[in-house]
Order: C-alpha cells, then sequence, then structure tokens
C-alpha cells in the first residue's frame, strides 16, 4: 500500500484516492479522524477547510466452501479470505 501526504490550502476541494489493494480485501468508505464516513467511492472529492485526516477502510472478502454428498449440499462454511481452512468431515 501506498500512502502520500499532500499538503493543500484551505478551501481547497481534493481527490481522495484509494489504489485498489486486491488480495482479499474490498474498499468499503473514506473515514475522517472522527470515524465519520465522508464517502463511499474509491475516488472520493472533500473540501479541506481545517487540519483533517482521511483513512480508507477496507473490509475482508470472504469465501464459502458447499460440501456435497451424492450431490446433496450437506454443509456450508464461509471464511473470511486468507483464513486457514479445515475440511469436514461427515
Amino acid at each position: 500500500m501506498t500512502v502520500y501526504l499532500t499538503l493543500f490550502p484551505k478551501s481547497s476541494l481534493v481527490t481522495l484516492n484509494a489504489d485498489e489493494l486486491g488480495g482479499g480485501l474490498t474498499f468499503a468508505h473514506w473515514e475522517d479522524e472522527n470515524g465519520v464516513n465522508v464517502g463511499s467511492t474509491e475516488t472520493q472529492k472533500v473540501s479541506i477547510t481545517a487540519n483533517k485526516t482521511y483513512t480508507a477502510i477496507w473490509t475482508s472478502d470472504n469465501y464459502t466452501i458447499e460440501y456435497y454428498i451424492d450431490g446433496i449440499l450437506k454443509k456450508t462454511e464461509t471464511y473470511p479470505y486468507g483464513a486457514a481452512v479445515t475440511a469436514w468431515t461427515p
């Protein structure tokens, strides 16, 4: 992940850019330093009126494993990306 620090004059309109991380993460939204959601697009325009910190929030992708016996679904498990998986034994 690349982090950029740029200084802007007050009352500037700036664009926040969240570089795609991939690897099982999906962009969720931008938050300011108070935890307030300020936009849900990867490229978000914000007006700078004071010193501010913005953070790109990412969520983990989930994957589902389905176990079938003789064509009949017997069990479904969902795991976050990168989690260890132990195969189910009926």
